[in-house]
């Protein structure tokens, strides 16, 4: 029992954590009204490349957050006609992507949010998703 109530207590911090430095979050509902109104987003997926290819937003880019890959798709964003669009860093639970979030509101890109419970939020409250077809 006391496990439970720790990882609880872990869980409320961490999450904490987050709106005390300023990011920013998005709801699924959220995420689909903007993909639906044709708005300029970014979604990347910092998943491993095996999660991602088993199911994704389909709009999403893969950049695995610990190949370096999601920093460095950020970094494009810089140079994007138009300025930065609004990006949205996905993952599975909600729990990898506020690190690569984060990390691009540093870098000067202000309209970064993390996806609030990631793919597995999205799915339950009837996100679509594809999968990426075997060669």
């Amino acid at each position: 029992m006391s496990l439970i109530i720790a990882i609880i207590v872990l869980s409320v911090i961490w999450e904490a954590m987050w709106i005390v430095l300023g990011l920013k979050h998005m709801s699924p509902w959220q995420l689909r009204r903007r993909l639906e109104a044709g708005e300029r987003l970014r979604i990347v997926d910092v998943r491993t490349r095996t999660e991602y290819d088993l199911f994704h937003i389909p709009e999403a880019k893969s950049a695995p957050l610990f190949t370096g890959a999601s920093f460095d798709a950020a970094m494009d964003l810089h140079g994007d006609p138009g300025g930065p669009p609004t990006v949205v860093v996905v993952c599975m639970t909600g729990h990898r992507s506020p690190l690569v979030a984060w990390q691009l509101m540093k870098t000067g890109i202000s309209n970064s949010y993390n996806l609030t419970g990631g793919m597995l939020l999205w799915k339950l409250t009837g996100g679509k998703s594809v999968r990426t077809p075997k060669p």
